[in-house]
């Protein structure tokens, strides 16, 4: 028998995605414009991922202060920092063995995951966790993150129906949860997949399994190269968690990422002296988004072409595009999908990188890109402008 017909039909299938591609071009781009290759840009700008401080938006203070300070414990001594910095940082090196320079567990520091199942008892209003079914994580890619597309809101209804629908055909269900505090609509408020289904009762809350992640890699923190994350696993077979545990220990765990991942579990209270400035930049990060949000609508519904749904949280956007069929001709000519056809040419054309719909499994015969708008105010205005143009006249060309 081949070595081929060995492999797993669906590992055959698992294909890269274009994203990867429109990267390489972006070094490309970046590396001719060092070299003094002309361009009609100056800078290559990227929001075809979620990765908002490479776009203009600053990082936490306080998470920032904490990990420097378990990173160089000479700033726990002085009076460079804060107070509860001080005390912070202290007490979590306590609990990493005195340095970050430590292993980790390899499925997460016994403490941190019990801060995780604290952080989610305290979410879902009382439902339990165990920390015997957390594991700590590389972040969300590393959990389910790569199988699963987050930032839509669903209502309550809408969880339950997809609830019995799992029920009903046996099915396992993932929840990504990495956006569960960017919520900028009027009233729109987050609850959990575990919560709907734990108030669901018998027979669904006995039955269905859930895999929930979150990250310090999205939301307010944005710490995606420090890589923490968990995974909960719920109603899982007791051997199907040693698996996992078998898995994930395979991979090894960063402390500083769960140092960050800590942190955004146990946030600053009113009373502690960082509190105020805290509080202050979550508010600029949520004002920021509301203002990228409804200019992004507004620039994007505006253009022929393309439509946009108005959004309720998470930090991406997904305008549809109607392309031409010039266009889509063309692109199959160059064998290349339409969406990943039209991304290629605006990153050539305008340095702008967006990511193609069909990297992430949106419905076949439709055309969208995704695009990151937890960026700065400066930068979200520079792509709205360097896309408005050019889709205008890729229209144009191909009307």
């Amino acid at each position: 028998m081949s070595q081929h017909r060995l492999v797993n039909p669906l590992v055959r299938n698992i294909r890269a995605l274009k994203r990867g591609a429109l990267v390489r071009q972006a070094v490309r781009i970046e590396e001719e414009i060092k070299q003094g290759m002309k361009k009609p840009y100056n800078e290559v700008i990227d929001v075809s991922r979620d990765n908002p401080h490479a776009t203009g938006m600053k990082p936490m203070s306080f998470s920032r202060q904490v990990i420097a300070s378990c990173i160089y414990p000479e700033l726990i001594d002085s009076d460079k920092m804060p107070l509860d910095v001080r005390e912070r940082a202290k007490t979590l090196l306590e609990c990493i063995g005195g340095s970050v320079g430590c292993y980790s567990d390899t499925i997460g520091i016994p403490i941190m995951r019990d801060s995780v199942s604290d952080f989610l008892t305290r979410r879902d209003e009382g439902v339990p966790s165990a920390s015997g079914n957390i594991f700590i994580t590389h972040g969300s890619d590393h959990g389910f993150g790569g199988f699963v597309s987050a930032g839509h809101v669903q209502s309550r209804e809408s969880m339950e129906e997809i609830i019995r629908f799992v029920y009903e055909e046996k099915l396992l269900l993932f929840a990504n949860e990495d956006h569960q505090d960017i919520l900028i609509g009027e009233g729109c408020m987050f609850i959990s997949y575990k919560k709907v289904l734990a108030e669901m009762g018998s027979p669904f809350s006995d039955a269905v399994e859930l895999a929930s992640i979150h990250s310090a890699s999205k939301g307010f923190m944005g710490e995606g190269g420090l890589h923490g994350g968990y995974l909960e696993l719920v109603n899982f077979d007791p051997s199907v968690q040693i698996e996992f545990d078998r898995l994930i220990s395979l991979l090894g765990l960063p402390i500083i990422g769960q140092l960050a991942l800590e942190v955004m579990l146990n946030p600053l209270q009113p009373g502690e002296p960082s509190y105020e400035q805290y509080q202050e930049e979550i508010q600029h990060i949520r004002e920021t988004l509301v203002h990228n949000v409804t200019r992004a609508f507004e620039v994007l519904d505006s253009l022929p072409g393309i439509s946009c749904e108005p959004i309720n949280g998470g930090a991406s956007m997904f305008p549809r595009l109607h392309l031409p069929h010039i266009a889509i001709h063309q692109a199959k000519e160059e064998e290349k999908l339409p969406d990943f056809f039209y991304c290629s040419r605006l990153l050539e054309q305008t340095g702008l990188c967006v990511c193609p719909g069909s990297d992430l499994g949106l419905p076949e015969g439709t055309y969208h890109i995704r695009l990151c708008i937890m960026t700065s105010v400066d930068t979200m205005e520079e792509v709205l402008r360097r896309l408005g143009k050019f889709h205008k006249q890729f229209m144009k060309d191909f009307s």
